[in-house]
């Protein structure tokens, strides 16, 4: 069975790709503004940090 923290960091590595994925694409198309780009980076960062946290997290409830 899958703990919580392995749910946060699939749902978080998911989302990582998902956030990559769209901004490649729409960056591609030249369809939105630097600004909403930049957001998308943004986010792209708190997602790792999120990723990062949950592995850490799981990590030490290992030892």
């Amino acid at each position: 069975m899958i703990g919580g923290l392995d749910w946060v960091a699939a749902v978080a590595f998911a989302g990582l790709l998902a956030l990559v994925l769209t901004r490649t694409v729409v960056a591609e198309h030249g369809t939105v503004d630097r600004p909403v780009l930049r957001r998308m980076d943004i986010a792209a960062v708190v997602v790792v940090v999120v990723l990062v946290a949950a592995l850490v997290a799981r990590v030490l409830a290992e030892l």
